[in-house]
């Protein structure tokens, strides 16, 4: 049997919740691209269209797909799910939503289109986080390389009086230096970055994870969409940016698009890179497949 995995696409795992399709929570009236003024709150919906397809005369055993959901954070949660065909709702320890989709028999020249709607919920807190915070995101990882010479002295030369101010020195640094060299579909880590000066939204992200880390400010790269109203993305649109943990809290900051700190609700967070991997998705970004369908996403 084949594994399929895809970069802009999720096995070792620590505790795993599994959520029964019925048991999520019933989407609230408001409509999801709308404020509630009452508790400043933000509601994003993102609606995708999932195709299945068996090309061969064979029929084909049991498929299972397995993608990346808005994951629950203390900025945004996962409040609504809607899926045209049964599913389960895995949710692993750093609140990382995975929908899981099995197909027991694909049929010959099997073909299955699956929708699939999210609502997001975002909430601006005050409240300090740093209770969940946990020194793993100081530590080098695949692609994060806080060991390297060449890594930890641009670190310490863009170090200030304030993390805040660090952070903002090191935004500056990578968007005046490294150049956007197109979407490329393998991942080429901060050192690539830093050396060669170029790279996707992927290797902005891993550099600014890097440089922050160096600095001991809890740092991690995160996978997703933009989301100035409710969307319908297309894998085009899958995007990477950095996470600072500041004040007590994750803000974003995204070099490769210019956003420093954003608002709430212009970025949906759906994967948390680890390495190694937490869950099944086992280090794919967007989706996985154990089996020999052809998905489009």
């Amino acid at each position: 049997m084949n594994f399929f995995t895809s970069r802009r696409s999720f096995l070792m795992l620590s505790p795993l919740s599994l959520i029964g399709a019925s048991s999520l929570n019933a989407c609230v009236a408001a409509h999801s691209n709308t404020i509630d003024h009452v508790h400043m709150r933000l509601r994003r919906r993102l609606r995708f269209s999932l195709s299945f397809h068996n090309p061969s005369s064979k029929n084909l055993g049991r498929q299972l797909f397995w993608c990346y959901l808005p994951f629950n954070s203390g900025s945004q949660i996962l409040q609504d799910l809607k899926v045209s065909v049964p599913y389960r709702l895995h949710t692993d320890n750093l609140g990382q939503n995975i929908l899981e989709i099995e197909f027991p028999v694909a049929h010959s020249h099997f073909q299955k289109v699956v929708n699939l709607e999210v609502q997001v919920e975002f909430l601006k807190t005050s409240s300090n986080q740093s209770n969940l915070l946990s020194s793993s995101w100081l530590q080098p990882e695949r692609f994060i390389e806080t060991s390297d010479l060449k890594i930890i002295d641009l670190a310490r030369a863009l170090r200030s009086t304030s993390d805040k101010k660090t952070i903002e020195n090191i935004y500056d640094w990578v968007i005046s230096n490294v150049k956007y060299a197109g979407y490329t579909p393998d991942d080429f880590g901060a050192l690539h970055a830093l050396e060669e000066k170029s790279g996707d939204c992927t290797e902005y992200a891993y550099l600014v994870v890097a440089l922050a880390r160096v600095n001991l400010i809890p740092s991690r790269m995160i996978g997703g969409y933009l989301t100035l109203n409710d969307v319908s993305p297309v894998p085009r649109d899958y995007h990477n940016w950095a996470e600072v943990f500041l004040t007590g809290n994750w803000e974003i900051v995204d070099s490769q698009k210019g956003h420093f700190l954003p608002n709430i609700g212009m970025y949906t967070g759906f994967e948390v890179y680890r390495h190694p991997s937490i869950n099944m998705m086992d280090g794919a970004h967007r989706y996985r497949l154990n089996g020999t369908l052809l998905v489009n996403m």
